[in-house]
């Protein structure tokens, strides 16, 4: 008895070895799986990503629309001689002579930009950068329609003028 279990002894040990071995589709499999773990990662990290550079951009893009917004308005509620087109024409330039007397324009031009013009003084200063469209128009009487679009921010508003002929 003790022969026989002698003999049986690397028997019993190449069953644990087979036991504890991975078969080849096993290996397949699991590779599989995992590659497509890394995949599903991967893309959602991508998407994230993305998600998020597009948040922030619209996010500069409009923080960058309401402080010319507000530097506008500011300018135009004390503003007299306000040259606006009529509201069936558009115009990329807005003048007017603001309360210390200085003739300003605010106007876009094709390479993007938005500029403030001070010609009493002489002097310009690029207010936005990147712009895909700047108009005015006259909206009804004392209101100055303003439509700008900075990358996919489209912003439609108008500012009430009161000396507006």
């Amino acid at each position: 008895m003790r022969e026989n279990h002698a003999t049986n002894a690397p028997a019993q040990s190449r069953q644990i070895v087979q036991r504890r071995a991975f078969t080849l589709v096993e290996v397949v499999v699991s590779i599989a799986l995992f590659a497509a773990l890394v995949i599903v990662v991967s893309s959602m990290y991508s998407f994230i990503r993305r998600s998020f550079v597009r948040v922030d951009s619209k996010s500069a893009a409009s923080s960058q629309i309401e402080r010319f917004l507000l530097r506008l308005d500011n300018e135009l509620r004390s503003a007299r001689d306000v040259t606006v087109p009529s509201s069936d024409a558009r115009s990329n330039c807005l003048t007017f002579v603001n309360k210390e007397g200085n003739e300003i324009a605010y106007e876009f031009s094709e390479d993007g930009t938005v500029t403030r013009i001070d010609f009493h003084n002489d002097n310009q200063r690029v207010l936005m950068h990147d712009v895909a469209s700047l108009s005015f128009s006259r909206f009804t009487r004392g209101l100055v329609e303003i439509s700008i679009t900075i990358g996919q921010v489209p912003i439609l508003t108008a500012i009430h003028v009161w000396n507006l002929p």
